[in-house]
């Protein structure tokens, strides 16, 4: 049978398929072990054995660690931006986006494992790739944050500027020091958040944001 151009682009788009879900799968896989375990700690071979794979399919798609890490960091910054545009188009309130996206991001608090963030130093490109996809962040929080003032939920005279940089920068804020060992991640990143959020509510603002902690804490109103 001659193949027509027809399949031989239908070959090419099945295979760059392939290769894309060949990618995604060992990003999972390893971003899986690095947040949990750190990242000097998980070699290609560990990855590799979790998906059985060689390690040989996956220097076949990353060249190396910090290449894994980069398009890894760029995956999951594409993840976050449609889940923050789901969030956004089916909430009411950009208050209500915003506690959403959280609730949502906090679904799995081992992401801030401070032993992740102390190894991501170690990689400059990496670093780079991550604190351009928190820059994009920063600014989806400052247009909701200029959302729910016109709303009424925010207060006119905070500077959302720190505040946006302060929800940046938490996992900064943790790292230092071992005085949290005592309390679970989401409930430092909890208290963190509704304290700030609190403090830039109005009292309508104030009525919504007790009523989402209410909800994820069922049984107590303080934070």
């Amino acid at each position: 049978m001659v193949k027509t151009s027809r399949d031989t682009v239908e070959a090419g788009e099945s295979a760059f398929r392939k290769d894309e879900w060949m990618k995604k799968r060992i990003i999972q896989a390893a971003f899986g072990q690095f947040s949990q375990y750190g990242i000097r700690s998980i070699s290609m071979d560990a990855i590799a054995r979790s998906i059985s794979i060689s390690k040989r399919t996956i220097y076949d798609y990353f060249c190396d660690k910090e290449e894994l890490l980069s398009e890894g960091i760029d995956f999951y910054g594409r993840k976050r931006t449609e889940r923050l545009a789901r969030v956004c188009k089916n909430a009411d309130s950009a208050l209500e986006a915003l506690l959403a996206f959280y609730a949502r991001v906090m679904e799995n608090p081992y992401w801030y494992d401070r032993k992740f963030y102390d190894d991501l130093q170690k990689f400059p490109q990496a670093m780079y790739r991550l604190e351009k996809e928190k820059s994009t962040f920063v600014t989806e929080c400052l247009r909701l944050f200029a959302e729910g003032v016109k709303e009424g939920s925010f207060l006119k005279e905070v500077n959302y500027e720190i505040v946006s940089l302060i929800i940046k920068d938490n996992p900064a804020m943790l790292r230092p020091s071992d005085v949290y060992a005592n309390y679970s991640a989401v409930e430092v990143y909890d208290t963190i958040l509704f304290t700030f959020l609190r403090g830039c509510c109005t009292e309508a603002g104030r009525i919504r944001l007790d009523a989402f902690i209410a909800a994820r804490r069922p049984g107590r109103t303080e934070l």
